[in-house]
């Protein structure tokens, strides 16, 4: 059942993410290759882009107390600005498109990721709460259960840590 948790989420982000790229809102036209001086940029160190993401997928996660729907408005607006701003970039001029999708790509696609799987971690715990109340279970976590969402939050904390890596790392010093 998880699993299918983690196929709603990600067709979520992606619909969510297609609907930025194709929506006529949010569009600039002739956007300026950065609205950040470049030099600000390469300022940012890891810690703090790790702390920025770690602090997005916890608040993904303590989102459960509202049965994950925050977790899952932050999938969807992070999806549509991203495919808003990859739109405007991408129509303007003045950026090589190619550039575009080799530097942003490979840490956004683990970012988004590790949100996704935090959402997906909150709806759970969400629904073993739930299922505790109304006398599904016995205790709150069964083991089986409890292992799965352990190994998600693993997996969750690893891709945000190398997510923030390589936009440090590679990404920004490529710009």
């Amino acid at each position: 059942m998880i699993y299918l948790r983690i196929l709603f989420y990600s067709l979520l982000s992606f619909c969510s993410w297609l609907l930025g790229l194709f929506s006529p809102f949010l569009f600039v036209k002739n956007v300026p290759t950065s609205t950040v001086p470049m030099e600000s940029l390469n300022k940012i160190g890891f810690t703090d882009l790790l702390m920025n993401n770690i602090l997005v997928v916890v608040k993904n996660i303590s989102s459960f107390f509202f049965l994950g729907i925050p977790a899952l408005l932050n999938l969807f607006f992070n999806g549509f600005v991203f495919g808003s701003i990859l739109k405007s970039s991408v129509s303007s001029d003045l950026v090589n498109k190619q550039k575009i999708a080799l530097l942003i790509f490979p840490h956004a696609i683990l970012e988004f990721l590790g949100q996704i799987l935090s959402a997906v971690i909150a709806m759970e715990i969400s629904f073993q709460i739930i299922k505790k109340i109304a006398g599904s279970h016995s205790s709150v976590f069964p083991k089986t259960e409890m292992n799965v969402l352990l190994k998600l939050a693993v997996i969750t904390f690893l891709l945000t840590i190398v997510a923030a890596w390589i936009e440090t790392q590679i990404t920004f010093q490529q710009i």
